[in-house]
């Protein structure tokens, strides 16, 4: 449940705020005439240091600011967004639809964090409003237009972040939330079949598995929702390019990557 930032908590934003000013240029605005840009204070990273295993409610005047990374256009993101800059990523709680008419892929956007909720969920940072006292959430969403120009500004500069190429070994829970893509990987669902949650159809939706060619594993979850959910998921050596999270299946933890759209599986 979200709390408000004690004192000691007030301290490290403010250092943090500090050290930005001095050593984080590269973090600034973009300069290529949006001339409306507010520069961020606060670097993604340090609102995750901060943040860590908790949730918090922001007192203080923090900015964020990075690019859009995730499109709700075949709805496997369901009213969410993230942004990422060059330090890591958050989700943004947006609680609409459409959103990739307001907020498109690649652009430039600022949040004013100050009256808003963090919290991790899935491993992923998420901005939104202080979660309900009943909800078993870390944030609430912010459910209406007015409430998301109160805090988010989608600026005309763009550009389109490449995702980060892994190897399954190289993921650690420090990176989830980043636009990642990993090659060589090969559907197993199949080898599972007393997994119930595991999709044994050779669709879509639900978790698939892929691995390896020396075994690893990653989860790949499919939302029912989305437009390519009933459709056959390619045999043979695949790329995977989406979201990087972390959950449990069952008794079973496991790294998990979120696709934005069908496109995001290519064959090899």
């Amino acid at each position: 449940m979200a709390r408000p930032i004690k004192l000691f908590w007030r301290i490290v934003i403010l250092l943090f705020a500090s050290l930005c000013a001095v050593t984080c240029r590269e973090f600034d605005a973009p300069t290529d005439g949006d001339s409306d840009i507010t520069a961020p204070n606060i670097t993604i990273a340090e609102l995750n240091r901060l943040a860590g295993d908790k949730s918090l409610t922001i007192t203080e005047p923090l900015r964020i600011a990075g690019y859009v990374t995730t499109s709700d256009r075949e709805s496997n993101f369901h009213k969410t967004l993230i942004i990422q800059d060059s330090t890591g990523a958050v989700e943004i709680m947006a609680g609409i639809y459409g959103l990739h008419n307001i907020y498109p892929l690649g652009h430039y956007l600022s949040v004013e964090l100050q009256g808003c909720a963090i919290g991790r969920h899935y491993g992923v940072l998420q901005i939104g409003l202080p979660a309900k006292e009943y909800s078993g959430y870390p944030t609430g969403y912010f459910s209406s237009r007015i409430l998301l120009d109160r805090h988010i500004a989608c600026h005309s500069t763009t550009s389109i972040i490449e995702p980060r190429e892994l190897t399954i070994s190289q993921i650690d829970k420090s990176l989830c939330g980043l636009l990642v893509r990993i090659n060589n990987l090969e559907l197993s669902s199949l080898l599972y079949p007393d997994m119930w949650e595991i999709n044994t159809e050779g669709t879509w939706h639900g978790y698939n598995i892929f691995s390896t060619a020396d075994g690893e594993e990653i989860m790949v979850y499919t939302s029912d929702y989305a437009t390519y959910a009933e459709h056959a998921v390619p045999i043979g050596a695949v790329s995977l390019t989406g979201i990087l999270q972390y959950g449990k299946l069952g008794d079973r933890e496991c790294y998990m990557i979120k696709m934005r759209s069908e496109q995001d599986c290519r064959a090899l």
